[in-house]
């Protein structure tokens, strides 16, 4: 149906889980690199291939969404700067 070409696709996660890595199972007790660095993954058609290295949170969904749709930002709405 060719709708691949128009939607975007996110895959994203809030935290990791320690699952017995360190001794402890779930989340909350540490900040071992499994449970602060989740994956957060954009297929989008006007997108290349790339890796973003520096830190990135749940909070960048939105603005980065409105961008990649060229949606301006709300008067008056809080958005993280770049």
């Amino acid at each position: 149906r060719g709708l691949l070409e128009s939607t975007i696709v996110v895959l994203l996660s809030d935290h990791g889980e320690e699952l017995w890595d360190h001794g402890d199972f779930y989340h909350g007790h540490s900040l071992h690199r499994e449970l602060c660095e989740v994956p957060w993954l954009i297929r989008a058609p006007q997108l290349g291939a790339r890796r973003v290295r520096g830190p990135i949170g749940t909070i960048d969904l939105v603005p980065t969404l409105k961008e990649l749709l060229q949606v301006a930002p709300e008067a008056g709405a809080v958005e993280r700067d770049g």
